[in-house]
Parts: C-alpha cells; sequence; structure tokens
C-alpha cells in the first residue's frame, strides 16, 4: 500500500518538520486541521504562528516494497487552514 509523506515547513527557520505518513491529501490536511484545534497542542510553534508555517507533500512510500518517490509539493499555509477552521464555527 502507498501512504503519502508529509512535512510542515518552518518558513521562518527554513527547515522542513519531521515527516509524517497519511493515506492522501484530505486525511493529511484533516490530521494537521485537528492538530490546530487540539487544547494539548496549543504550545506548539505551528500552533502559535500558523501564518509561518507551510504543510508540503514531500513524496510517496509503498510499504510492500520498501520504494520512497520524493515529491515536493506545496498544499497550504497553516494560516489557511486556521482561517477556514475559524469560519466554520
Amino acid at each position: 500500500m502507498k501512504n503519502s509523506l508529509y512535512s510542515i515547513k518552518d518558513n521562518t527557520a527554513e527547515y522542513f518538520t519531521k515527516m509524517f505518513p497519511s493515506p492522501n491529501d484530505a486525511t493529511a490536511l484533516r490530521t494537521i486541521k485537528n492538530t490546530l484545534i487540539d487544547p494539548n497542542s496549543k504550545e506548539l510553534e505551528f500552533v502559535k504562528n500558523p501564518d509561518q508555517f507551510t504543510l508540503y507533500k514531500i513524496g510517496s512510500f509503498d510499504d510492500n516494497t520498501g520504494e520512497i518517490t520524493p515529491e515536493l509539493t506545496k498544499m497550504q499555509t497553516l494560516q489557511t487552514l486556521n482561517e477556514e477552521l475559524q469560519n466554520a464555527e
């Protein structure tokens, strides 16, 4: 099965955080949105400063073959995701 790989880029520090797997783009976005609204995550840097972070798809991993396929696709700023959550309330 293929899983996509994602990372959050700190645009100020100019580095990518540890990658995380997710089945697809929609589930990766859901994971980040859930983190943004989770009271236990309020001290995370990207939750406190969502305007300085961007979600990227960085590749895919096939757990049947072990093959990693690189990709670098900018998805959304965390500020945009945060605004979507606020507008949905």
